[in-house]
């Protein structure tokens, strides 16, 4: 079986893929239960903690979508 150049750039892709995709679904989980912090005892290092997981997660969407800082220049 003939194998191209690529072949291994393609498998390191997909693997890389599948893990980023159940790192999203792990990440979704627990965004969704809201088990990052108990309301109980919820404070302001909560917030900024939450405000730098949105920041990063913008960053991935950003560079996904191909916007903010990865958007294609005008010409």
């Amino acid at each position: 079986m003939a194998t191209g150049p690529n072949d291994a750039a393609i498998g390191a892709y997909l693997q890389n893929l599948t893990s980023a995709q159940t790192l999203a679904l792990d990440i979704l989980g627990v965004l969704d239960n809201h088990e990052t912090a108990d309301p109980e005892t919820l404070d302001w290092g909560h917030v900024g903690d939450m405000v730098e997981i949105r920041r990063g997660l913008q960053h991935i969407h950003d560079r996904l979508y191909r916007q903010g800082e990865y958007a294609p220049h005008a010409k």
